[in-house]
């Protein structure tokens, strides 16, 4: 299932396979991807390319895979995605972090939960893959916003508690308008694992 069966209007699809850079290339916020307008709490802390390579995504601390773009969440920060013509449907895959050290050791923000709030005042969560593996989420709204903001309550000394909270985003979908539909005001979807991202891609591309 993709969002093209709901959505209407003003649409974006976004890879990102244009915004590939070297690894660990930082930009300075804000930038534009696409129709969003990307803003955080510092200047260059919450935005990177990871950049692709040969390494299985993640082995080198930050997410790799198809340009994937790097949310750098810190305690208490946050990241902005705003649109002056407002969407209704917003959809993307997402990689949590992972890194093998040196030693054998493994350190990761799996399973971490991540908060959102728009604009309008609607709210929710969702978790990360528990795995070094991707993830979907759909968010649906029950009317237009014109911004989504995300943070962490990631602690320190709790369990995988590290302070902070990274994952990757890629296959962008952003839709301005959806057809009436009888659910809550707001639908939070997360398809977890490789498999059922492998699907929205084989779909994405038939289509």
């Amino acid at each position: 299932m993709t969002f093209a069966s709901h959505g209407a209007g003003a649409t974006a699809f976004l890879s990102l396979n244009d915004l590939q850079a070297t690894l660990g290339d930082e930009h300075t916020m804000p930038i534009s991807v696409g129709p969003l307008e990307v803003t955080a709490d510092s200047p260059t802390s919450a935005y990177y390319f990871a950049g692709i390579h040969a390494a299985h995504p993640g082995v080198r601390g930050d997410v790799d895979g198809s340009a994937w773009m790097q949310m750098r969440l810190d305690f208490h920060s946050w990241v902005t995605w705003s649109s002056a013509s407002g969407f209704q449907l917003i959809g993307f895959d997402m990689r949590p972090y992972y890194n093998e050290n040196d030693n054998g050791s493994i350190s990761s923000d799996f399973g971490e939960t991540i908060f959102y709030e728009t604009d309008t005042g609607e709210n929710g969560s969702f978790k990360l893959s528990d795995s070094n593996a991707s993830s979907f989420i759909g968010l649906m709204f029950n009317a237009p916003v014109h911004s989504i903001t995300f943070s962490s309550l990631d602690l320190l000394n709790t369990t995988n508690g590290n302070g902070s909270s990274w994952f990757g985003v890629d296959n962008l979908h952003v839709f301005a308008t959806a057809a009436p539909v009888p659910e809550p005001a707001s639908l939070a979807m997360l398809l977890a694992g490789l498999g059922t991202v492998g699907l929205l891609a084989r779909r994405r591309r038939a289509g």
